[in-house]
């Protein structure tokens, strides 16, 4: 099959949407299918890696920040779906830009869409759509025309539900591990080197921000260390924000009684 990814931006950017979009185009190019990924052209970075094999990485240049870099994006990205050879499935990243672009060209070439929603909840795609009034109608445009959506859990599936997506619509894919990159250690002497090193964890998105999305400790996500062997009181985190004191915050129940403390170096430990 001849398949178009639409993502708004794409690896080296990294981020969890993007992750599995790269690990999804690489799956389904060694099954031999062609995947071209439509994706935004990082402005920040000099050097930018080549396509992957079995798969054409287009990269569109854009001008500012959204609205006007997504503007541009799909103006840009409509133009080469036109004019490009037809696509079976055109699939898009998140109900945003690239969504509504994808439902357009699906309608007018007669092309099957998919779209995957991201996340649930307050800070999720159909939480943050509702804010604005063309966010409503990227939304009602996007969940009525479109012909799979693709639920990685089950709130955002209810989510969905509550909006009035039909359920033929709705396919249930929950995230997975590979188990071929992420497996036990196998030699004594990888346990041996595992147990002596501290677990890292990189926080992410622990407050709002204006943007509608949700904010690092710090400017980037700093690195957290952690020594299984101490034992302190339940689920406390410390960490300065930009201008901010510093404050405990509740982590994650599954840490159980940890407690992280600010340390030099700008991580905390």
């Amino acid at each position: 099959m001849n398949i178009a990814m639409l993502i708004a931006r794409f690896p080296p950017v990294v981020g969890g949407t993007e992750i599995q979009c790269d690990r999804l185009s690489r799956a389904l190019a060694s099954q031999r299918d062609h995947v071209v990924i439509l994706t935004e052209k990082p402005n920040t970075l000099s050097t930018i890696p080549t396509d992957r094999p079995g798969i054409e990485i287009q990269r569109l240049a854009t001008v500012g920040r959204p609205p006007w870099s997504s503007l541009i994006y799909c103006i840009r990205a409509f133009w080469r779906l036109m004019r490009q050879a037809r696509f079976d499935i055109l699939h898009a990243h998140m109900i945003a830009a690239p969504a509504v672009l994808a439902v357009i060209i699906g309608k007018a070439r007669g092309i099957k869409t998919v779209v995957k929603v991201a996340c649930s909840g307050p800070y999720g795609d159909l939480a943050t759509s509702r804010q604005t009034l063309f966010g409503r109608w990227k939304l009602k445009w996007v969940l009525g025309h479109v012909d799979r959506l693709i639920s990685l859990t089950h709130d955002i599936e209810q989510e969905l539900l509550t909006a009035g997506v039909s359920p033929a619509k709705i396919v249930r894919i929950p995230n997975g591990i590979d188990t071929d990159q992420f497996r036990p250690s196998e030699s004594a002497a990888e346990k041996r080197q595992t147990s002596r090193c501290p677990l890292r964890c990189f926080p992410a998105r622990f407050r709002p921000t204006a943007s509608g999305e949700t904010g690092h400790i710090g400017r980037r996500a700093s690195p957290l260390r952690f020594d299984g062997t101490r034992r302190h009181p339940p689920n406390a985190i410390t960490g300065r924000d930009r201008g901010e004191s510093s404050g405990e915050r509740p982590l994650c129940p599954l840490l159980g009684p940890l407690c992280f403390t600010e340390r030099g170096g700008g991580h905390v430990e």
